[in-house]
């Protein structure tokens, strides 16, 4: 990320940010499931943090003794959280999917009530996007890279990394109002439209001319 290279050493004014977009995607006739779901999607590494949620699912379901999470994919670390999951005596609140197709993924996305992403750091939070797209708000830790996927009170909440109280305490407040629920989801999706494959082509086209033009030379 950005933040990474400035800290190496690298000039602010000669680094491009070029964002991956994402395909336009309709799932329109998928709805949102009934209760509240909350999804994770990604690989299963020690590095996600992945087990955060699980530690947060206790207090979580305190206010919503419905809920239940998701955990979508595949990874060395899946025994670890199946151990802790069963410890905490959660197998009836938590499910792991294992591998699912791209058209699944997005399903689980479109039903999903908040996609959480609490990972210790990440280059970009594609699934963040993706979600959003979906009209699914999103739960981000604040770390290099996801934060810049979010616009936080706006496309969801970002919080703090490893503190599962403010995870816990911010996914209620996206879920807890119904009205202020249904304007994260609007407003997520309407985030969402800021990144497509269009833009990042226009924008990484126009830098590399900047470039050969030796432009940034005189900034």
């Amino acid at each position: 990320t950005m933040e990474d290279l400035v800290k190496r050493g690298i000039d602010k004014k000669k680094i491009m940010v070029a964002e991956c977009g994402i395909d336009s995607i309709d799932y329109s006739d998928i709805k949102k499931a009934d209760y509240p779901l909350l999804v994770y999607v990604g690989r299963l590494k020690k590095y996600k943090s992945i087990n955060h949620i699980i530690l947060a699912m206790p207090e979580i379901l305190k206010k919503h003794k419905n809920a239940k999470l998701m955990i979508v994919g595949t990874g060395d670390y899946r025994k670890n959280l199946e151990k802790l999951v069963e410890k905490m005596n959660l197998k009836d609140k938590i499910f792991f999917t294992g591998y699912v197709s791209e058209r699944r993924k997005f399903e689980i996305l479109k039903e999903a009530s908040v996609s959480i992403y609490p990972s210790l750091i990440e280059g970009w939070g594609i699934v963040n996007i993706e979600a959003n797209s979906l009209k699914t708000p999103v739960l981000s830790a604040d770390v290099p890279g996801l934060r810049d996927s979010v616009k936080d009170n706006y496309s969801g909440l970002l919080y703090e990394y490893g503190n599962i109280t403010d995870l816990s305490v911010k996914l209620d407040y996206i879920i807890s109002d119904k009205k202020r629920y249904e304007d994260f989801c609007e407003n997520s999706y309407k985030w969402s439209l800021n990144f497509n494959w269009e833009r990042t082509v226009t924008l990484t086209s126009d830098y590399v001319k900047k470039v050969f033009n030796k432009e940034y030379l005189h900034e």
